[in-house]
């Protein structure tokens, strides 16, 4: 199903959806908005994309959450710039890859604190699990400061299944394929589950039941 993009607005509270259909894209959130972004790419996409969210208002906020699910030889190549250009701004990033086959993700995400951020609150975090051995992954977050007091975290992994959590769900009973499509969904669901726009999560999920079968 392809899904296209769709955006709520609600008072000072956005939800924007986003397939990644554009090249490129800049969203502005303004003084006291909240934003919400979802980056569900649940294809391959031919050629790099590149998203810029500008927190430009006091106060402004945004939650980013994004998921790849990567089958075949499909790819992701994303550059993700969250730019805090006003005091006491907040960002969250999420972005989560479940990989299979020879596809690939590529998401360079960064944060950047303008001179003006006072107070500026970033968090950016990127995981892949590769359920392939040629499956591949590259986070990359980086943070770029031009001020003092503020707060910026990051963090970045990419890896297979943990064999300790199949471990243990074997020995409570399941079979190999039923443990990691468990820990598969696990991983997954802090992203999916923000998936409120209609038809997206169904879709998402459908797609998720096609890659956890193929693999088993």
């Amino acid at each position: 199903m392809n899904v296209g993009r769709r955006a709520l607005n609600v008072g000072r509270r956005r939800t924007v959806s986003d397939a990644l259909h554009d090249t490129s894209r800049v969203l502005t959130v303004g003084e006291g908005e909240s934003l919400t972004y979802l980056l569900p790419i649940i294809r391959g996409i031919e050629g790099g994309r590149t998203r810029e969210i500008r927190l430009e208002g006091a106060g402004a906020s945004v939650n980013i959450f994004g998921l790849f699910v990567g089958q075949d030889e499909a790819t992701l190549q994303l550059d993700l710039h969250i730019v805090h250009a006003a005091p006491n701004t907040t960002s969250r990033t999420l972005f989560k890859g479940a990989l299979d086959g020879k596809s690939r993700m590529d998401v360079n995400g960064v944060i950047h604190i303008g001179k003006t951020a006072v107070g500026a609150d970033a968090m950016l975090e990127e995981r892949a699990l590769l359920l392939s051995p040629d499956a591949s992954a590259s986070a990359i977050p980086s943070l770029e400061i031009n001020t003092d007091d503020v707060k910026c975290k990051h963090a970045a992994s990419a890896g297979p299944v943990d064999p300790e959590q199949l471990f243990y769900l074997r020995s409570r009973g399941l079979a190999e394929s039923q443990a990691e499509a468990l820990v598969v969904r696990g991983f997954l669901d802090p992203v999916l589950r923000r998936l409120d726009t209609p038809g997206w999560r169904e879709s998402v999920g459908q797609v998720i039941d096609e890659l956890i079968a193929a693999h088993a």
